[in-house]
């Protein structure tokens, strides 16, 4: 068949792909470059026996199509074959193993019937697993080949293909974490869309996000549980001999938890038997109001300047160190404090036998008892006044233990001095508490403005303008003022020094000196 050309005419070969690839055709084009060349020419072909060669099947071969497809077969039959050895190489004994079933090289054309392999299985053979992957293997058909598409039921289908998204989606959600409970997608034929999918993706990652912050905060809280630092605390203390051992928990409050603990020695300090470690609560408190009671505190007010929460506990536990000290020195029952380690406390035990005193709401007391108890109240709530120059702000029977027929003080860490700004306020929310409780049990009390004008020493009437009164008393009286000071000048300046040395030693400073 001649072709028009501009060089003219030229010969079209008609060669099919059959001779083409015959190695005597080779050998002759080979022959005849050669004899062009001037070479030597080129061996014949030596003659293959009949039983060497591999009787092909009985196809039609003379198609170029089908010849192709027959040679492709067979390079991926051996592709497959040497991914399979590399498989099982890489994988050995181990129960993990690695799949290269996606490498794999797999065409949409039927294959030959001579090609499949017959296998004879037994019907006593439990054969699930088999079928599951055989079940696998028709809900994932068509196939998409590497080209990205193929055509199936005459049409052409892709990746992107509803059912097929639909059913990878289905398996890719027993991917997630074990947390969310999605079900068996991949033992039957389940389909989900890309929406659903993402949205399970992104709740899986939004739950696993949710427990890593709470584990680390209950890492660094004090709130349900000792945190590690804590622990590390007392740990130190176990080892310098202070404290000899750790018991159960008297009490959990709003603001810390309270500890039984066996005291032990120490060369700067007298370690009493039988002690207490108070453990304040770091976070998630529920005593959120603490810097109305430090910020206007002239003692900590210079070091409540961009403090952290945890900061801020450790200021509360020395405020409630300065304030035992305090009641201690002027006589007052209550705790003795013995060590401080930034927000855990070291203190003395009131009880005996490992047993806790109880609190003031929980005793029975005869109608004598309870006038006696009302009497120590009063008189130690007017001696903190008077001679520690401080209100308990948090005074009830919550509050007060009940030891051998006397009142114990405890839980002082909110006192501030009169001259802090609601101090009078809370003065008298305390003789409003300690009244009602007395007048409830049968004594009789005092009320809440003649108890506190007895502590105070200001004036205070009953009626209805009480807070009226209050705030004129705090603008007027100052108690503080030079001259009119309820305490000693020589004790209260020497309670001062001392709180600021021991502030400093805390901190690793030198003390600070006072103006």
């Amino acid at each position: 068949m001649a072709v028009a050309s501009v060089w003219g005419s030229i010969k079209q070969a008609e060669t099919s792909l059959q001779d083409v690839m015959s190695e005597q055709m080779a050998v002759d084009l080979q022959n005849k470059e050669n004899a062009l060349a001037g070479l030597a020419a080129v061996p014949a072909v030596t003659p293959i026996s009949v039983e060497s060669v591999e009787v092909l099947p009985e196809e039609d071969v003379s198609s170029d199509l089908l010849l192709a497809q027959l040679m492709q077969d067979q390079l991926d039959r051996e592709c497959d074959e040497m991914l399979q050895r590399e498989q099982n190489k890489v994988n050995g004994d181990s129960k993990v193993s690695v799949s290269y079933e996606m490498y794999r090289l797999r065409h949409p054309y039927p294959v030959l019937e001579s090609e499949e392999e017959e296998e004879d299985y037994d019907d006593d053979v439990d054969r699930t697993c088999e079928w599951d992957s055989f079940e696998t293997r028709e809900r994932d058909a068509p196939h998409i080949p590497r080209c990205g598409y193929t055509v199936h039921n005459d049409r052409m289908v892709t990746k992107h293909d509803r059912h097929i998204a639909g059913r990878k989606n289905a398996c890719k959600v027993m991917d997630l974490p074990p947390n969310i409970c999605t079900g068996d997608g991949g033992s039957f034929d389940m389909e989900i869309n890309n929406g659903v999918l993402n949205a399970l993706r992104k709740h899986a990652r939004a739950d696993g996000q949710r427990k890593h912050r709470v584990a680390d905060k209950e890492d660094r809280a004090t709130s349900s549980a000792l945190d590690r630092p804590t622990r590390l605390m007392i740990l130190k203390m176990l080892n310098s001999g202070v404290v000899d051992g750790v018991n159960g928990a008297i009490s959990t409050g709003k603001e810390a938890y309270v500890f039984h603990a066996r005291g032990g020695s120490s060369d700067e300090i007298e370690v009493p038997d039988e002690c207490v470690l108070k453990v304040f609560k770091t976070t998630l408190n529920e005593f959120k109001t603490r810097e109305k009671y430090i910020k206007a505190d002239k003692r900590f007010k210079d070091r409540m300047a961009k403090q952290n929460p945890r900061r801020l506990i450790h200021l509360w536990a020395e405020k409630e160190l300065c304030n035992l000290k305090r009641l201690t020195r002027a006589g007052v029952r209550c705790p003795l404090p013995l060590v401080l380690k930034e927000h855990v406390l070291l203190m003395s035990f009131i009880g005996e036998a490992r047993r806790p005193a109880p609190k003031l709401k929980d005793v029975e007391l005869t109608e004598k008892q309870w006038r006696d108890a009302y009497n120590q109240v009063l008189e130690m709530t007017k001696a903190m006044y008077e001679k520690c120059s401080l209100v308990h702000a948090d005074l009830s029977e919550y509050n007060v233990l009940y030891h051998a027929g006397l009142c114990w003080f405890i839980d002082v860490s909110q006192s501030v001095e009169p001259s802090h700004p609601d101090a009078l306020s809370f003065l008298y929310r305390d003789c409003v508490n300690v009244s009602s409780f007395f007048q409830s049990k049968g004594v009789a009390a005092k009320s809440a403005e003649e108890m506190f004008s007895h502590v105070s020493g200001l004036p205070l009437t009953a009626g209805d303008d009480i807070s009226e009164q209050i705030a004129e008393l705090e603008r007027t009286e100052q108690p503080y003022r030079p001259g009119q000071r309820r305490c000693d000048e020589a004790v209260l300046q020497h309670w001062l020094e001392d709180e600021d040395e021991e502030a400093a030693a805390a901190a690793g400073a030198a003390p600070r000196r006072r103006h």
